[in-house]
């Protein structure tokens, strides 16, 4: 009838959707709140820049962890690599993301 067609809600066009934030934002403001986890990985008492590269899976797993970058002898970059396969982030829509994520530890 036309008293129901004008309460229901006009369709959504693709057009005014709104857009999925993309996985590598979403991870990137994600990884920093893992920095915790990594502090173990640390042999000295200074701050130490340390750089992964993170590939996740769209249900949030991590696949692969790279160091890029880590002072040799200042961090354990095997512990940096277990530590961080344990993160999980938020599933996502399409394929795997690489990020590379910067931390002081």
């Amino acid at each position: 009838s036309q008293r129901a067609a004008a309460t229901r809600p006009a369709p959504r066009s693709a057009a005014t959707a709104p857009a999925p934030t993309a996985p590598h934002d979403a991870i990137s403001r994600q990884a920093p709140t893992y920095r915790r986890a990594l502090l173990r990985c640390k042999h000295y008492d200074r701050a130490e820049p340390v750089r992964l590269a993170l590939t996740v899976r769209p249900d949030g797993t991590v696949a692969s962890v790279a160091v890029e970058r880590a002072r040799a002898g200042r961090v354990d970059d095997a512990c940096l690599r277990e530590s961080a396969q344990r993160f999980r982030f938020a599933p996502f829509s399409g394929g795997p993301a690489t990020v590379a994520v910067d931390y002081r530890l």
